[in-house]
């Protein structure tokens, strides 16, 4: 995803020694593409009118479909046909497996996550997860395979934290490693500056005096 080109962001690929870059995506994109485990497809998502949409194309940027409306993000299962998709509900967020041809669903979790992740054998979803951001660790929930050739799989339990806040730090997901048995995340410590709110007249009043420069700021 980059803004070489001016405006808004847009898609790019490029061969993996660095050559042949080229727009992929000539629509304005929210977050990068992700490839669909036999490379044959790319998922990316379009923001337009309040509303975010799932699109799909292939790597020679041909065949470009948009496929479900309503989304923050997605992650592919297993195979290009299937995949897991966030969405708002409520004041939480829901993970929902989907079948992108048939349109089948099967809701996993609901809850206060971002930064979706699927395992690439399938057998869990890591996320960030926790009340707020300055409380976010890093969480797993497990999925128990679809029983049948082709379906969606279900949640297995709650939940589980691998990585939990710490003090003055909270984590970010990075993703997993290719054999699902390791996840890579970042811990994030966010500083600003804290000013005092004095009475003046009517009314609390900025006053624009630093009292301590990059303070550690909670979330309230």
């Amino acid at each position: 995803m980059s803004t070489r080109q001016g405006g808004q962001p847009r898609l790019f690929i490029a061969n993996s020694d660095g050559g042949g870059e080229r727009i992929l995506v000539d629509q304005p994109v929210s977050g990068a593409g992700r490839w669909s485990p036999d490379g044959k497809r790319i998922a990316y998502l379009v923001p337009s009118d309040g509303v975010i949409s799932l699109w799909t194309i292939g790597p020679d940027g041909e065949d470009a479909k948009q496929i479900i409306q309503g989304v923050d993000s997605f992650d592919w299962y297993l195979d290009d046909r299937r995949g897991v998709i966030t969405r708002q509900q409520g004041t939480h967020s829901e993970m929902v497996a989907v079948d992108l041809e048939t349109g089948q669903e099967q809701s996993l979790f609901v809850g206060p996550f971002v930064e979706m992740d699927v395992a690439p054998d399938g057998s869990a979803v890591a996320f960030c997860f926790g009340p707020g951001h300055m409380s976010m660790g890093v969480a797993r929930l497990k999925l128990e395979p679809p029983k049948e050739p082709g379906g969606l799989p279900t949640a297995k339990g709650d939940p589980e934290y691998v990585v939990q806040a710490d003090g003055p730090w909270h984590a970010h997901n990075g993703g997993w490693s290719w054999d699902s048995k390791s996840l890579v995340y970042t811990r994030d410590q966010d500083y600003g500056d804290i000013y005092e709110l004095i009475e003046m007249g009517s009314g609390l009043e900025m006053q624009h005096s630093q009292k301590n420069d990059n303070a550690d700021i909670p979330d309230f």
